[in-house]
């Protein structure tokens, strides 16, 4: 895992350090911005199931736009608590364009975890905001995720999630994830249902905390019904 975690960073740093000496031969350095989250969690839950065992998860991400298209990387990582190791680091390439309230993703996440071959999948996203006042917005969404490496197979999910301005630092949030995968778990169905809320609240600028609880339900009989708890902090730079 050492190696491979090692591997990706070269590969990663290599990346941001093409795009700037390209940036440089045009004699426009592009702006890059970032962002980073931390998040302690008491179960890992992925997709259609939980590990039980609580988890500490972390990841930046540097982004770049040329005009509506923005292109982001970011490393994630995640450490099980129960044995004190690193059991996974992914990696996302994104690609998302904006027109008004509609926006579309197109990206690539590579998956090393331990215990299992790596892989990767590619996905497209779907997605559109919606205004309801000044305080209030909704955002439905879809993506389609399929791997390429070893399972060959699609999984869709649709979301919607609502954001609401409570005060002025604190604003809510509750959100829903249903899954229909077409055989990386099962041959073809729903999956599980996924409903959640959060709490954020920004402790100063580009900085804030936000505690969150998630249900899942199980629509096929080979998931179970899980829950999770989680608290992230989140900076922007």
């Amino acid at each position: 895992m050492a190696n491979r975690f090692l591997k990706r960073w070269i590969l990663f740093l290599t990346f941001w350090a093409c795009l700037a000496i390209g940036a440089i031969s045009y004699a426009s350095m592009p702006e890059i911005t970032g962002s980073a989250n931390v998040y302690l969690t008491n179960n890992y839950f992925w997709r259609v199931a939980g590990d039980g065992d609580p988890h500490l998860q972390y990841s930046f991400s540097l982004s770049t736009s040329v005009k509506n298209l923005e292109i982001s990387l970011s490393p994630w990582t995640s450490h099980d608590l129960s044995d004190m190791e690193v059991d996974e680091v992914d990696y996302i390439l994104d690609l998302s364009y904006a027109i008004s309230d509609f926006s579309a993703n197109l990206g690539w996440l590579y998956y090393d975890v331990t215990g299992i071959e790596e892989t990767s999948e590619v996905y497209l996203g779907l997605g559109y905001s919606i205004g309801l006042g000044e305080k209030l917005g909704l955002s439905p969404g879809i993506k389609l995720y399929y791997d390429i490496d070893e399972i060959k197979k699609p999984y869709f999910e649709a979301s919607i999630s609502a954001d609401a301005q409570i005060l002025e630092p604190l604003s809510a949030s509750i959100a829903s994830t249903i899954g229909y995968d077409m055989g990386q778990f099962i041959d073809s169905g729903v999956t599980v249902l996924q409903f959640g809320v959060s709490l954020s609240y920004q402790i100063m600028d580009k900085v804030s905390l936000t505690p969150g609880f998630t249900y899942v339900l199980g629509l096929d009989d080979s998931f179970e019904n899980d829950q999770f708890i989680g608290l992230s902090i989140d900076f922007e730079f």
